[in-house]
């Protein structure tokens, strides 16, 4: 998963404590946090991207803070089954739907359009998950 931070701040000057002109927000690609150091001498917050170091080009006044992180999550998948919609995840099955609206829309009382998981296979899909549970794994 790719998540991005958005951090507000300003980096410190190389010659002591005084914030850099360019104060604002700025967007990583990661899971930002901040580290309290100290850099040349002065309190300072370090940028560590999913728990590295960034080194002494990300080093941040220390009234910096995170703003935001975003972390898309995995969109469910869904099945029209015996007029209900299932993600395809609980057994396994296709995912004809990429969201449950869609899968709302086109199942339950009138039908699945020719995109149902039909009876005969439902029937196949179990007969295989009772085969599976039953082997030796071991």
């Amino acid at each position: 998963m790719s998540c991005t931070t958005t951090v507000h701040g300003a980096g410190l000057n190389t010659n002591g404590c005084g914030k850099l002109p360019n104060e604002g927000d700025y967007t990583f690609p990661g899971l930002a946090t901040f580290q309290d150091a100290t850099y040349l001498g002065c309190p300072c917050k370090r940028l560590l991207l999913d728990g590295i170091d960034q080194g002494d080009g990300y080093v941040f006044h220390p009234s910096a803070y995170v703003v935001s992180t975003t972390c898309p999550q995995p969109s469910t998948q869904y099945d029209c089954i015996n007029g209900a919609c299932i993600p395809s995840s609980t057994h396994g099955t296709l995912g004809l739907y990429a969201s449950l609206s869609d899968c709302e829309v086109n199942c339950g009382f009138k039908g699945c359009s020719g995109q149902c998981v039909s009876n005969s296979d439902w029937a196949q899909i179990e007969g295989l998950s009772k085969q599976l549970k039953n082997r030796n794994c071991g």
